[in-house]
């Protein structure tokens, strides 16, 4: 049996949408992301020529980007 889970907390201050470091102040915003992952593994013998894995996956990821508002809203 094999469990993981995985917690990312990044928060960003200042990127430069280009990352080239040519961009106006003005340019400049913050990026906060926050990843998390859960794993799972179960290995099973059911007989000397029988191995049986199951094996699940959970993830999920939100961040804001620099190029994007965090909450677009939209205008019709």
């Amino acid at each position: 049996m094999f469990l993981r889970y995985f917690f990312n907390d990044g928060r960003l201050t200042n990127v430069s949408p280009l990352n080239d470091g040519f961009d106006l102040p003005s340019g400049f915003k913050d990026n906060n992301l926050r990843d998390q992952s859960l794993v799972g593994s179960l290995s099973s013998t059911l007989s000397p020529h029988l191995l049986n894995e199951l094996r699940l996956q959970y993830a999920t990821e939100r961040s804001t980007s620099p190029l994007l508002p965090p909450n677009p809203t939209w205008k019709s």
